[in-house]
């Protein structure tokens, strides 16, 4: 009895395997231009080179900045253009702000903050202050 189970058992774990062993390759559907591509290593090939919305073979990419129109295939040069192309707009305020703000450690800053308020003696703050206060009421009266 214990053979027949271990038998049953076995060919019971099999076909589970084979479900997925014999599957169909994965299709996979472009998020850009929702070319569907089958197999996940086309899928990838797909994306980093042959999609006419973000691959990069055999296509210039081209700078965005209005008026210059300048091409180029290679991604490194093309990034290198951006930081100095010519017809690149002026920062606005808003921009300077974001880029201001984004350079702040403000953990740092909390540091520092918590550093300073740590060394001031409020006992002795609320002590002063209450015989001011003191002093005003007696002068009033």
């Amino acid at each position: 009895m214990k053979k027949f189970t271990a038998i049953v058992l076995a060919l019971v774990f099999a076909f589970a395997a084979a479900t997925t062993a014999f599957a169909a390759a994965s299709v996979y559907e472009c998020p850009a231009c929702h070319e569907l591509i089958e197999g996940e290593a086309n899928f990838n090939n797909h994306l980093d080179k042959t999609c006419s919305v973000v691959g990069s073979e055999g296509k210039a990419k081209v700078c965005p900045n209005e008026g210059c129109g300048a091409e180029f295939k290679i991604q490194k040069e093309y990034e290198k253009h951006l930081e100095v192309c010519y017809y690149k707009p002026e920062p606005t305020i808003a921009d300077k702000v974001s880029d201001f703000i984004s350079g702040i450690d403000f953990k740092e800053v909390f540091g520092k903050v918590t550093d300073f308020l740590g060394g001031i003696d409020f006992a002795g703050l609320a002590e002063k202050l209450i015989g001011v206060i003191e002093d005003l009421i007696g002068e009033i009266k």
